[in-house]
């Protein structure tokens, strides 16, 4: 069974992907088709943790998800500019889930890093963020 603050964090973060970072033209995906165009995101991990500390009133959860940054251009850079497009468009920002039931801190992003596919054709990226969230 689906985690419900996992898939709420989920629509929110694909939906402001594709917004906010022009250069992936829309093509943001939880798993990407057969034949996708590059460059393009797909949404890694998405690991849900109790994040309540002994006696508090709430019961807040610590998502941390990965993003994978796919790229075909000749060396990192493209990749490089993404994941730096990703971290602009996502840290400090406040995902709106209350129509799930939902709310979220600001978001915090952690590491980017890249690396060449064993294809030798492709540059993936990897950023990784943690958000807060609580029942409404």
């Amino acid at each position: 069974m689906a985690d419900p603050a996992s898939l709420a964090l989920q629509k929110a973060l694909v939906a402001r992907l594709r917004a906010e970072v022009a250069s992936l033209a829309g093509r943001v995906y939880d798993r990407a088709p057969q034949e996708v165009a590059f460059p393009h995101v797909e949404l890694g991990a998405i690991e849900i943790v109790d994040a309540a500390a002994a006696g508090d009133c709430v019961e807040p959860l610590e998502a941390t998800v990965t993003l994978h940054v796919w790229s075909r251009a000749t060396g990192a850079v493209e990749c490089r500019r993404i994941a730096g497009a990703i971290r602009a468009a996502l840290r400090g920002w406040t995902p709106d889930l209350t129509a799930e039931g939902w709310r979220a801190a600001p978001v915090e992003v952690g590491q980017l890093r890249d690396m060449e596919d064993p294809d030798g054709l492709t540059t993936h990226g990897v950023v990784t963020l943690t958000a807060l969230i609580d029942a409404l």
